[in-house]
């Protein structure tokens, strides 16, 4: 298969020996623990690597802080602890401030 030259560039051809599948390692590839050869991860690497795994620790403990609470609100609610006219004064204040916002 030849590709015609771009404005007078030279012709490409599609290379014959092309595997589709998996890698594989060259004969001529370099063992690079023999070499020297060396990674370094920046302090920004390590501490976005360190956030994350904290983040995900947080993530693996259950809140039953926040569901004790949203079961002690939502008995509250279904007992109608809510339906007093200064409660429900009070949080109308509250919505009409963050919609000002």
């Amino acid at each position: 298969m030849v590709v015609e030259p771009i404005q007078g560039g030279q012709e490409v051809q599609k290379p014959q020996n092309i595997k589709n599948r998996g890698v594989e390692k060259r004969a001529d590839a370099v063992d690079t623990s023999k070499t020297g050869d060396s990674v370094e991860i920046s302090k920004t690497a390590r501490e976005a690597a360190s956030v994350q795994r904290a983040v995900d620790s947080v993530k693996a403990v259950p809140d039953l802080v926040r569901r004790e609470r949203v079961e002690a609100a939502r008995e509250r609610i279904l007992g109608g602890n809510y339906l007093s006219p200064k409660v429900v004064d009070e949080i109308a204040e509250k919505i009409a401030n963050l919609l000002l916002k």
